[in-house]
């Protein structure tokens, strides 16, 4: 089989591992964001204290020209967007994962009603036995008009005949 192929075999398992691969690069992403953010600020410091390069806005970058104005102003930027990818990667891959979670009980769930034949058709005997584990109402009537079997709670048939 290839990668493709497993891809699609387990699919909640797939979405999964995206979810924590995704979580796990954005996390490393954004702490190299962070640290070169630092880094930039830090070389602004020759002609700035750290107050002053908090304070640094856009318009100081184009009015000064200095490498240091804006080496502070894009270091504060990018550690600012580090801490925001930061925050969306806690809430946007958990929520992936938790709808992997999600696929993967629905597969589970089916597999076992296929496993206990909850789908396939049988008996009155065998779907009577059926019903009454689940809660419905035991006891058919026979349609005069077709011969189909429907449950009592059940007034019309499905060819249109109402129950005598």
């Amino acid at each position: 089989m290839s990668f493709i192929d497993n891809l699609f075999d387990d699919v909640g398992a797939t979405i999964k591992k995206i979810a924590k691969y995704s979580f796990y690069a954005l996390l490393i992403g954004a702490a190299i964001m962070f640290i070169v953010g630092l880094v930039k600020m830090f070389s602004a410091l020759d002609h700035y204290d750290p107050i002053e390069i908090m304070s640094l806005t856009q318009y100081d970058c184009l009015l000064s020209g200095y490498s240091d104005t804006v080496n502070g102003y894009m270091g504060k930027q990018m550690c600012k967007a580090a801490i925001i990818v930061v925050l969306c990667d806690l809430v946007g891959p958990i929520l992936v994962y938790g709808f992997g979670e999600l696929i993967e009980k629905v597969t589970a769930i089916e597999k076992k009603l296929k496993k206990e034949n909850f789908y396939a058709n049988e008996t009155s005997e065998n779907q009577e036995k059926k019903d009454a584990k689940i809660g419905v109402a035991v006891g058919y009537w026979t349609c005069k008009s077709c011969g189909k079997k429907n449950a009592n709670y059940v007034g019309t048939c499905s060819c249109g005949s109402a129950r005598e």
